[in-house]
C-alpha cells in the first residue's frame, strides 16, 4: 500500500466545562511560554503496531529542532507523554510495511497538526478499523501541585472515562462505581459517555472499587472489573474499548496513568475457551497407548470431556466458566490411566491451548547424578513421562501483520533446540530476517509482516546444521493469528513435522 491512500477524519474535542471551578485552569493558545505533553493510544482493533512522528517542520529536509518518533505502539497501548514547547506541531501516524524503520519507508495513515498546550495533556487516539481510521484529540488540563496537595489530604483521587468501544452495537455506555466489597445494588452512576466522548474530572474518594457498565437508561450489566484500587491524588484515566476474548461482554477496560503501562481489565465472570493438541507419541512404555486419548477436565463449576482425540490432532475449541482445571488421560483403547490432575488454568476472557507430549528422562536410582553407572556413554535406563505446556493465544485481530506461536515438541538428544527461519523471495536462510529460536517444551512468538515465506525448521547436529521440516506460508488480510507445531512424524522422510494452525 502506498503513503497517504487512506483519507481518515479528526475529531477534537475539548472538555473545559467546569474546569475552572475544579481548579483545573489550561493556558491560552497564544500563550508562548511553558510546556505541553502528547501522548498517543492506539485502540484501532486491526492494527498493526503504529509510529507516531511529532515534527515541527514537515517539509524541512534539514535537522529539525523537533522530530521525534514513537515506535511500536500496538492495540490497546500507550505511549508515555513527550513532553514539548508550548504550540503547534505536525503529527503523523504510520505503520511499517518493510524491514526498514526509515520515516520515510512507513506507510502514513494519518497527518495533522497538533497543539502542545501549557500544563495540559493532548491524548491522540486511534480508532475503528486501520482501513478506514478516524483520530481524536482531547485536550487533559494537567493537575497542578497545589491541586495534587489538596487532594491528598482530601483522600480524593481523579478519574476520566473514556468510550473507545467503536463496533459495539450500544452507542452510549453508563458507568456505575461501588466499594470492592459491595455489589451493583449499592453501585452508583458516575457518568454516561457516549463512543468517543471523554467524561470531566471525576474527584472521588481513595478506596477499592468495582466498575459496572450497562447501556445507557438499562439495569443489565454487561460488564464488571476485578477489584480497582485508588490509593493517591494521581490522574487516572479508564477507557472502554472492545472484547476481542473468549467472554460475552462487549467490553474490556484499559486502564491508565502517567505512565506508558496499560492495564487491561475483563469482565470478572468473562469465560474462557481451551483446546487440547495430543503430541503424545507411542512409546515402548507406554504399550496400553495406540496414538488416541479421552480428556477429561474437571473444574469446580463445570467438568468437559473429550474423546478419541489422535496423535497430532487438535481438539474443537470449548468455552468454559475461568477457574482452575485438573486435566486427566486415558488411553481411548484400553481406558488405561496415562496421566492425573496436570493443571489448566483458565483466567477470564482467555484463550488458552493445552498441548500434551512425551519426554524421556534419564532415571537415576540412588540420587548421585551420574545416569552412566557403566561409563559406557550410554544412559543406563530411561522412563517417560507425559507433559503439559499451556500457551495463551493471541487476541490480536491485525490485518497487515501476525504473531506466530511456535512450540516445540521434538524431544531428541542430538539436538537441543530448532530454528525456524522464514525465508523471503529473495533470501536464503543465512540472510533471513526473521527467525524463531525455540527449545523442547517451550513456546516462542514472533510477529510477521504480510508475505510469502519459505520455512524451514533447522536443527544442529554436532557441526552440521539438518533440515527437519520445511513448508510455504502465504499471510494476508486473511491470515489471522497462527501456531506452528513441531513434532514427529513417521510418515515424513525426516521423521518429524512442522504444522500451521489458527490459534
Amino acid at each position: 500500500m502506498s503513503q497517504n491512500t487512506l483519507s481518515p477524519s479528526i475529531t477534537i474535542k475539548t472538555f473545559s466545562v467546569g474546569l475552572a471551578a475544579l481548579g483545573l485552569m489550561a493556558c491560552s493558545s497564544d500563550d508562548e511560554s511553558g510546556t505541553g505533553m502528547i501522548k498517543f493510544y492506539n485502540a484501532s482493533p486491526n492494527s498493526p503496531a503504529v509510529f507516531m512522528t511529532i515534527d515541527d517542520d514537515l517539509n524541512s529536509s534539514d535537522t529539525d529542532d523537533v522530530e521525534i518518533t514513537v515506535s511500536g505502539i500496538r492495540y490497546g497501548s500507550v505511549t508515555g507523554s513527550v513532553e514539548l514547547d508550548n504550540g503547534e506541531y505536525f503529527i503523523e501516524l504510520a505503520w511499517q510495511d518493510s524491514d526498514s524503520y526509515d520515516r520515510d519507508d512507513l506507510v502514513v495513515i494519518y497527518e495533522d497538526t497538533v497543539k502542545a498546550q501549557t500544563d495540559s495533556t493532548t491524548l491522540v487516539v486511534l480508532s475503528e478499523d486501520i482501513e478506514t481510521p478516524r483520530v481524536f484529540m482531547y485536550n487533559i488540563p494537567v493537575l497542578s501541585e497545589e491541586e495534587q496537595e489538596d487532594d491528598n489530604d482530601n483522600d480524593l483521587f481523579n478519574l476520566r472515562l473514556l468510550n473507545m468501544a467503536s463496533e459495539s452495537e450500544i452507542p452510549s455506555v453508563d458507568v456505575y462505581i461501588s466499594k470492592s466489597n459491595e455489589t451493583f445494588n449499592e453501585a452508583e452512576l458516575i457518568t454516561t459517555v457516549d463512543y468517543s466522548d471523554l467524561s470531566a474530572n471525576l474527584k472521588l474518594s481513595q478506596d477499592d472499587y468495582t466498575i459496572y457498565l450497562t447501556e445507557a437508561g438499562q439495569n443489565s450489566v454487561l460488564f464488571t472489573s476485578e477489584e480497582l484500587s485508588y490509593s493517591s491524588a494521581t490522574q487516572y484515566l479508564l477507557s472502554i474499548r472492545n472484547n476481542q476474548g473468549a467472554g460475552e461482554s462487549p467490553f474490556v477496560l484499559d486502564w491508565m496513568a502517567n505512565s506508558s503501562i496499560v492495564y487491561q481489565y475483563n469482565d470478572k465472570n468473562a469465560q474462557s475457551q481451551f483446546k487440547i493438541y495430543n503430541g503424545i507419541e507411542t512409546h515402548e512404555q507406554l504399550p496400553n497407548y495406540q496414538t488416541n486419548i479421552d480428556v477429561s477436565l474437571t473444574g469446580l463449576k463445570e467438568k468437559f470431556d473429550l474423546t478419541q482425540l489422535p496423535y497430532g490432532g487438535m481438539s474443537t475449541t470449548m468455552t468454559a466458566p475461568n477457574g482452575d482445571y485438573s486435566v486427566d488421560i486415558v488411553s481411548t483403547e484400553q481406558q488405561s490411566q496415562l496421566q492425573t490432575n496436570h493443571l489448566l488454568t483458565l483466567p477470564e476472557n482467555i484463550k488458552r491451548t493445552l498441548f500434551l507430549y512425551l519426554e524421556e528422562v534419564a532415571v537415576d536410582e540412588d540420587n548421585d547424578g551420574n545416569v552412566d553407572e557403566d561409563g559406557d556413554g550410554i544412559i543406563d535406563e530411561t522412563e517417560v513421562h507425559i507433559r503439559s505446556l499451556q500457551v495463551t493465544n493471541s487476541l490480536r485481530d491485525s490485518i497487515y501483520d501476525h504473531q506466530i506461536t511456535a512450540v516445540n515438541l521434538i524431544d531428541n538428544d542430538d539436538f537441543n533446540s530448532i530454528t525456524l527461519y522464514y525465508v523471503r523471495s529473495d533470501e536464503v536462510i543465512e540472510t533471513a530476517e526473521y527467525s524463531q529460536y525455540t527449545t523442547f517444551g517451550s513456546e516462542r512468538t514472533l510477529t510477521l509482516l504480510n508475505n510469502t515465506y519459505t520455512v524451514y525448521a533447522v536443527a544442529r547436529e554436532g557441526s552440521s546444521e539438518v533440515i527437519l521440516a520445511t513448508d510455504t506460508l502465504t499471510l494476508d488480510e486473511e491470515s489471522g493469528e497462527l501456531m506452528v507445531v513441531l513434532d514427529e512424524n513417521d510418515n515424513s522422510s525426516s521423521g518429524y513435522a512442522m504444522t500451521f494452525m489458527q490459534q
